[in-house]
């Protein structure tokens, strides 16, 4: 994926979002098994989504 694709997608946003998410189901986000997981599932759908 190319930097032009990925400047198109707020991987920030998506990672705020899957804060709210693990929060809003009860998760600790701070341990260390979920510490990366935002970031993680930001890049996946950035590199995922770029191609449409």
């Amino acid at each position: 994926m190319c930097s032009e694709e990925r400047a198109n997608i707020d991987t920030k946003r998506i990672e705020k979002a899957v804060r709210e998410i693990l929060e809003a189901v009860g998760e600790d986000i701070g341990r260390e098994g979920l510490r990366h997981t935002p970031r993680r599932v930001a890049s996946m759908y950035a590199e995922l989504l770029a191609g449409t």
